[in-house]
């Protein structure tokens, strides 16, 4: 599957074990994969979502060749969970998958 699909086997890997890229990402926490990040008409996907120790919000994109862009695909998938943050959507979301 590794040849095939390289970034989702890649990610599968650290989702089973996230603290293993860095200690201040918290396993006890709810890890999200593949979640949609909005801006304006623009569509993309963030690899991996999770809070810190800290409750800091972390995204973490995987790549499995080397990407001249992906400091700035990290930079712009950060803008856009801050700015969904500073909406309240996080929150609304999460009252929608409570009821």
């Amino acid at each position: 599957m590794w040849r095939m699909h390289a970034e989702r086997w890649l990610e599968s890997l650290v989702l089973r074990n996230v603290p293993v890229l860095d200690q201040q990402l918290a396993a006890e926490t709810p890890v999200y994969s593949q979640v949609p990040a909005f801006s304006a008409s623009d569509h993309a996907m963030i690899d991996v979502l999770i809070c810190t120790r800290h409750a800091r919000v972390a995204v973490i994109e995987l790549k499995t060749h080397e990407d001249i862009h992906l400091p700035l695909q990290g930079l712009d998938y950060r803008s856009r969970v801050c700015w969904q943050h500073q909406r309240g959507e996080f929150q609304k979301f999460a009252a929608i998958l409570q009821n």
